[in-house]
Formats: C-alpha cells, sequence, structure tokens
C-alpha cells in the first residue's frame, strides 16, 4: 500500500485505488490513466510580461480549457480529452505561439497517476462527511466526483 504515486508508478505493473475501505478502479497504470484520466496537462514558462498574452491565446486555441495554476512566470492548464483531436495536434496548435510568446519551456502530458488519485481522495472525503473542499463554483467534493462520469473496473 502507498500514497506515493510516484512510487507506485516506479514500482507497480497494476494498481488499485481504495476509496472507503471498496476497490473502485483495478488495473495496468495505463489501463488506470486511459479509463479515470480526464485528459491533457498543459504547462509553460513565459516571461513575465507575456503571461496575459500566453493566457490569452492559449484560451483563444481552446476556449473550455481552464487555467489550474498561475505562479509568477508558470502557467498551468488543464484540457478536456474531449476537446482536442490528438496529443500531436496540441502541439501543433502551440507550435507558432511559442516563438511569439517568448516561452521558455512547456509541456505537454496525460492526466497524472497522482492527479486520478486526488479526484478519488474527493470522494472519500464526500462519502465520510468531510466535505470542505470544492470548486470556485461552491460544487462538493462528491459533485465533483460525480461530474468526472468515471467507470468503476
Amino acid at each position: 500500500s502507498s500514497h506515493s504515486m510516484e512510487e507506485v508508478e516506479a514500482v507497480c505493473s497494476k494498481a488499485a485505488i481504495m476509496v472507503d475501505g471498496k476497490f473502485h478502479c483495478f488495473g495496468s497504470l495505463a489501463r488506470i490513466k486511459e479509463v479515470h484520466g480526464q485528459g491533457y496537462s498543459i504547462g509553460m514558462t513565459v516571461n513575465s510580461q507575456n503571461q496575459d498574452a500566453a493566457r490569452d491565446e492559449i484560451c483563444r486555441l481552446y476556449p473550455s480549457i481552464s487555467l489550474a495554476e498561475n505562479h509568477a512566470t508558470k502557467l498551468h492548464f488543464e484540457l478536456q480529452r474531449s476537446d482536442v483531436h490528438s496529443l500531436s495536434s496540441i502541439f501543433d496548435s502551440l507550435a507558432p505561439l511559442l516563438q511569439k510568446l517568448s516561452v521558455q519551456d512547456f509541456f505537454v502530458s496525460n492526466t497524472t497517476l497522482e492527479q486520478i488519485f486526488l479526484v478519488f481522495g474527493r470522494l472519500q472525503m464526500a462519502l465520510t462527511g468531510d466535505d470542505t473542499e470544492g470548486d470556485d463554483e461552491g460544487d462538493s467534493a462528491l459533485d465533483l466526483f460525480q461530474k468526472q462520469n468515471f467507470v468503476f473496473v
């Protein structure tokens, strides 16, 4: 048993996630990410004077994208899988912006096991009554979980 997703990814070929003492998913790490992952993470480091322009350009490219973090020169977005055709299309759409906005570095990645684990953690909080965390719209943890449309394996 582990709460370290880095450790799980390093030593395990299969994993199970339990919520309130019950298995809610089991399978290979790739399968868990495929079934329960919600999309892509896009992160970039820009000059502070280009931060607003970079955020606006990304939001123009992907109107449904959400800004997950905004710290100094770092921007981190979450993009739903249904909003893009392929991973390569994200790189194709970002390529012209990189030079224009003086992007120092960037990444595009699938939803991580850590992010999936945190969603299941929200479910456990909802089930145990510790429902103090929600999103900006005031949704409860259980509401957030139900919006994810998870399929249990």
